[in-house]
This record gives C-alpha cells, sequence and structure tokens, in this order.
C-alpha cells in the first residue's frame, strides 16, 4: 500500500484539512492573509451547536452565581436603617434592622456618655416613633434629640 512518506503525507494532509475546518469553525481562516470565506457543512455546524449547547448551562450557571454575588450584597444594605430614613418607617423595620441601628448608634455616641448604649437608643427611638405623629421627622433628628435629653455623667 502506501510506504513510509507516502503515509505520512496523508497524515499531513488530513491533519491540514482538520486544522483548516477548526480554524473555518472559529471564523480565523485565511490564505495568504486573506479572510477565507467558507461555509460549513450542516453536519460540522450541528457539531459546533452540539458543543456550544453542551456548554450553555455551564455559563448560564456561572452567570446567575455572578449576578448573585453582585446584587444580594446591595440588597441586604438596602435594607438597612439608615439617618435618611424617617422615624415613620422605624416601627415597620425588622426587630434585627432595629438592632443594628441602635448598636450603631451606640457605639457612635457611647463616647460622649456610657449611658448612650444599644438599649437606650432602642427605647428612645420606639418612643419617638410611637407616641404622636412623627411625620417627616428623620432617624438623624431623632438621634439628635435622644442624645440631647440624655444628660452629661454626674462628676
Amino acid at each position: 500500500m502506501f510506504g513510509g512518506a507516502e503515509a505520512r503525507e496523508a497524515d499531513d494532509a488530513r491533519s491540514r484539512c482538520a486544522r483548516f475546518m477548526h480554524s473555518v469553525a472559529a471564523g480565523k481562516a485565511s490564505c495568504a492573509g486573506e479572510p477565507v470565506l467558507y461555509s460549513l457543512p450542516t453536519s460540522a455546524k450541528l457539531m459546533v451547536g452540539r458543543k456550544r449547547k453542551r456548554d450553555m448551562p455551564m455559563i448560564r450557571r456561572t452567570t446567575a452565581l455572578v449576578i448573585c454575588l453582585i446584587v444580594l450584597p446591595s440588597i441586604a444594605d438596602a435594607a438597612r436603617l439608615t439617618m435618611d430614613d424617617k422615624v415613620s418607617r422605624w416601627p415597620r423595620a425588622s426587630t434585627d434592622e432595629k438592632i443594628d441601628f441602635a448598636t450603631r448608634m451606640g457605639k457612635a455616641f457611647s463616647s460622649l456618655n456610657a449611658e448612650l448604649d444599644k438599649n437606650y437608643f432602642i427605647r428612645c427611638l420606639e418612643e419617638t416613633a410611637n407616641i404622636g405623629n412623627p411625620g417627616e421627622i428623620k432617624l438623624e433628628s431623632a438621634v439628635k434629640m435622644c442624645v440631647s435629653v440624655k444628660k452629661d455623667p454626674p462628676e
């Protein structure tokens, strides 16, 4: 049949053909620097399509994971009570949100007076929010009122 040289030439021709088909499928085929416009046979297109379809669930999962990692922390931060929120939001906030806000205020103001702790701010803000009509008052103003009501520690 084929001798050693002829077999190598046949193998080289097959590998060149396979490389060319691969470059065409990737859209990178060229001949003497000019792009080659070549349409793949339907069977080759189906093989490329199958490979892509097989990779799609992994791409979708990865995309979903990245979106979750970006969006979820921002949603959690959006649920926190801030100084710009209205006092009328206090009664509707969850217990965790109230404790978190009062803890932050306690840490911020405890250097002024040791009695300005988390428990004090929870009581004071509960009274401010639930007695009367807080209207458009922000939590910032309510915290200032709570701090001003508390007298300096006895010396």
